[in-house]
């Protein structure tokens, strides 16, 4: 289901995101010194401006107007459904939520799925795309700060272990970040909203303790159960 989800973010979202990679890279290379700190200085304040609630409101307008429920159902996931009729996953919360009978094959649990998240994707687009901008602006500054342990070029390290090791600078980096503003979404959010890929079953189990106890088996289990 994470798999699906990155699949119609990167998709439909990704252009857009692109587009805001290349004004921030422009703008810090603009700004730039002769020497790495100067520049590292430079990605900082770039980041500072492309985090300023204008910044925030103008990509949310932008992405508002140009992201449609309907870009999410056109992607194809034809490789995906492959991959999984051949695993055949049966379990977790997400998988159970879009099972309507226990009976379901996998491929009708996987497109019944891609719709209900289409649904959720394109009504919280904006908070995604500020998100995944986020991460790009603490990458960005951290490759002018730490070229040595930063991708080369081509984005591609030779070894999973210098990619391991470059996505915990980054996961740490961002760590010490201020949160997305997501009220420049239009929406408040909290960050139990995105544990699994869709918001509303995220929070409906965050009040799992005053559901009943048929609720809860529906929230855990979906469908009905077999009854001998």
């Amino acid at each position: 289901m994470e798999l699906l989800r990155l699949e119609l973010l990167q998709t439909v979202l990704q252009p857009l995101v692109d587009a805001v990679k290349e004004s921030v890279a422009a703008e810090a290379a603009a700004g730039g010194g002769a020497d790495a700190a100067a520049d590292a200085d430079a990605a900082a304040a770039a980041a500072a401006r492309a985090a300023s609630p204008q910044t925030n409101a103008a990509m949310v307008a932008g992405i508002a107007s140009a992201v449609d429920v309907e870009h999410f159902y056109a992607v194809s996931i034809d490789r995906l459904e492959l991959r999984c009729i051949n695993a055949d996953p049966n379990y977790g919360v997400m998988w159970f939520q879009c099972r309507q009978r226990p009976s379901d094959t996998a491929r009708a649990v996987l497109r019944r799925a891609k719709v209900t998240l289409a649904n959720e994707l394109s009504a919280h687009a904006p908070v995604y795309a500020l998100a995944m901008r986020r991460r790009f602006r603490v990458e960005h500054r951290l490759r002018l700060a730490r070229p040595a342990e930063a991708p080369p070029e081509s984005g591609v390290f030779e070894t999973e272990a210098q990619a391991a090791a470059w996505e915990e600078v980054v996961v740490a980096a961002l760590r010490a970040e201020p949160p997305v503003e997501t009220a420049a979404a239009g929406a408040a959010y909290r960050s139990e909203d995105f544990v699994t890929g869709l918001v509303s079953l995220n929070r409906t189990t965050a009040l799992m303790s005053q559901l009943g106890d048929e609720e809860r088996r529906r929230v855990l289990f979906g469908s009905d159960q077999i009854v001998p």
